[in-house]
């Protein structure tokens, strides 16, 4: 028989009715005795009670019993109409401040363990202990209880949002949603999601696989940025202040002599090295040069070293020599023994220009599947599998806005790596032509890769927009609003 207390029956307009009880006794206890309960996936049911009075003493002797009422937790004789106390909150009561301390309307007051039910429930033990002048270790056990449920109460906001954070991040991302918007970019290839370790979506698209490696253009920059990073952490390079002429002695005593000597490693991670750009409407002059180094070193220099932010693959590709004569291995050689290698994957096809220098900056090709280690290994601070592959503190440099683009407002540049303003938030990511892109989100626990045809045609025009787009309203977005939500909920507790 299921019993409500009068407040209860009047608030929520319930007869006293007959209807079977939940079946609980495969759920595990959870709780102590005099608080009750059997706890599980945030629910808790109340047990029959035969401890709070000595009525309810007298009833247990007798063979009868008491049972909580159903909707609140009252103790209530099970022979009687009226409730054995009448003190305490009606459930209407209790969910206004229970939804004020978790943020949520709840339906009712059995389904959610909160601290407000917990705290009348000592506060009515207190009242029958006195009513009934109990000895002297009740009140000690009361007092136990109290400062077990302070302690309690301290730290269940943080592990309420904790669970909820995780385990409703499938609520907060529609994948169904994604996937149709993702199915109506013609130029995608690949998308992949995954957080808290585990990939939640992955799918592949136009006739594309996971086996097949993907160009991943000028994303390829952010590697060489990692690879650089090593290099000053085996010693190779001294440190990103180091001079490039020191790299390169043929240029001493020549006209490039005060130019390339101006020039630290640092301003060719961040694009600030003054010289006019190789990109764009003289990309194909550079690349029909017979030594792309020396032209890139050869362009006219327009701005102070460190002061300005002029985007050139020419840069990059400075930096893959400056591997290769620091280390004596040439680029691949090196990225497959200290990146790929502890990343688990063998490097793919990478082109190399004239000289035999392998292209820093762009045409090397991955695997989306491998583009999401090396952004995992980057969300874990440089950790992959146990093993520190890249520096701590360098990733965190590469996060770093040094260099503000002039290619909009919200865009910034730090080691081979852009930070785009998305949904309000700075996102690092590795971009390259056509979209191919790694979002790191350290905010979520989250990676997010997207390969996508680079070729010319007319689909390319507006791809990139739409699957920014994609992922900064249909990821990031719902994903900042649940955080907020939860936070704004612990706040009020």
């Amino acid at each position: 028989m299921e019993i409500f207390c009068n407040p209860c029956s009047e608030d929520r307009s319930y007869q006293y009715r007959q209807a079977k009880r939940p079946q609980i006794g495969h759920l595990k206890y959870a709780g102590a005795p005099k608080l009750g309960g059997y706890f599980q996936s945030g629910i808790i049911t109340p047990l029959p009670d035969y401890r709070y009075s000595r009525k309810n003493a007298n009833l247990r002797e007798s063979g009868e019993r008491t049972t909580g009422c159903f909707c609140c937790g009252m103790i209530t004789a099970s022979q009687f109409n009226e409730p054995t106390h009448s003190n305490m909150r009606t459930c209407s009561e209790r969910r206004a401040m229970a939804s004020v301390w978790t943020g949520k309307s709840l339906d009712s007051g059995r389904r959610f363990f909160m601290p407000v039910i917990v705290y009348d429930a000592i506060q009515q033990r207190s009242l029958n202990i006195r009513n009934n002048q109990e000895d002297n270790i009740l009140f000690q056990v009361r007092s136990m209880a109290l400062i077990v449920w302070l302690a309690f109460s301290a730290v269940l906001p943080q592990f309420l949002s904790a669970q909820q954070s995780e385990s409703s991040t499938a609520n907060a991302i529609s994948l169904d949603a994604v996937d149709a918007s993702a199915e109506r970019l013609p130029r995608l290839h690949s998308l992949i999601i995954h957080q808290h370790g585990e990939t939640i979506y992955e799918r592949y698209f136009n006739g594309r696989s996971a086996s097949q490696p993907a160009n991943m253009k000028s994303a390829s920059k952010s590697v060489i940025s990692a690879l650089i990073g090593i290099a000053i952490e085996e010693g190779f390079i001294d440190s990103v202040e180091q001079p490039i002429i020191e790299f390169f002695p043929e240029y001493v005593d020549t006209d490039l002599a005060l130019t390339v000597a101006s020039i630290t490693v640092e301003d060719l991670l961040t694009m600030q090295s003054g010289l006019t750009s190789t990109s764009g409407r003289n990309y194909g002059r550079w690349v029909v040069s017979d030594d792309w180094v020396d032209a890139a070193l050869r362009m006219p220099m327009i701005a102070e070293p460190g002061s300005r932010m002029i985007y050139s693959t020419g840069t990059t590709h400075i930096l893959s020599a400056i591997l290769e004569r620091a280390s004596g291995l040439n680029a691949k050689a090196f990225a497959q023994r200290y990146f790929a290698d502890p990343l688990g994957f063998r490097m793919a096809y990478w082109s190399q220009d004239p000289k035999g220098v392998y292209f820093g900056g762009n045409d090397m090709e991955m695997r989306p599947r491998d583009m999401l280690a090396f952004g995992l290994m980057y969300l874990n601070q440089g950790r992959f599998d146990g093993e520190q592959v890249v520096p701590g503190d360098w990733v965190q440099e590469s996060f770093q806005a040094h260099a503000q683009s002039p290619r909009g407002e919200g865009r910034f540049y730090g080691y081979g790596w852009w930070l785009r303003d998305m949904a309000g938030l700075q996102v690092p990511l590795a971009w390259g032509f056509g979209g191919q892109l790694i979002f790191v989100l350290p905010m979520f626990d989250m990676v997010v890769v997207a390969t996508s045809d680079s070729t010319p045609g007319d689909t390319r025009r507006g791809h990139l927009g739409r699957l920014y787009d994609l992922v900064e309203f249909q990821i990031i977005a719902p994903l900042l609003a649940q955080q907020q939500a939860l936070q704004s909920a612990v706040s009020h507790q």
